[in-house]
């Protein structure tokens, strides 16, 4: 078995293409888009490659959030 390869490994160039992520814990569920190398590369971690483009939007202050509302429990 080939060994996954993350972001920051010796990965050949290729062109990216974005990518959808959608994260869930029970009830909230996030919709992110990232962009990773194409065409998809087995070897290639891209679970990896979403948490840091996300990690890197929040560190950069680049996520927004633009509502906040309280959650009626019935």
């Amino acid at each position: 078995m080939a060994s996954e390869k993350v972001m920051g490994d010796d990965i050949p160039t290729k062109g990216l293409r974005r990518f959808r992520a959608t994260v869930a814990d029970g009830d909230s569920t996030i919709v992110f888009e990232f962009h990773a190398p194409w065409p998809i590369d087995p070897d290639l971690d891209y679970q990896q490659w979403a948490i840091h483009a996300l990690l890197h939007a929040l560190n950069a202050n680049k996520i927004i959030i633009r509502d906040i509302e309280p959650v009626e429990i019935p």
